[in-house]
């Protein structure tokens, strides 16, 4: 996943995460990773929530800087 830059959110967006969609794309998708219960996963090590995650939310397509 490191060519899509996942990365924590912070502030109000804090449990959410960003992947970068496209190097010249301003857009990116923000997503809540999930255990198979639909439970929330917080892990600041990403190797963790790739194994821990089973579903993803997606929370919505944004242009960040907008």
């Amino acid at each position: 996943m490191r060519m899509y830059h996942l990365h924590s959110l912070e502030g109000e967006r804090e449990g959410q995460y960003a992947l970068d969609l496209g190097r010249r794309s301003e857009y990116r998708l923000i997503i809540k990773p999930l255990d198979g219960q639909g439970n929330e996963r917080k892990h600041k090590d990403l190797n963790a929530l790739y194994k821990t995650t089973k579903i993803v939310l997606v929370w919505e397509v944004s242009k960040h800087y907008e």
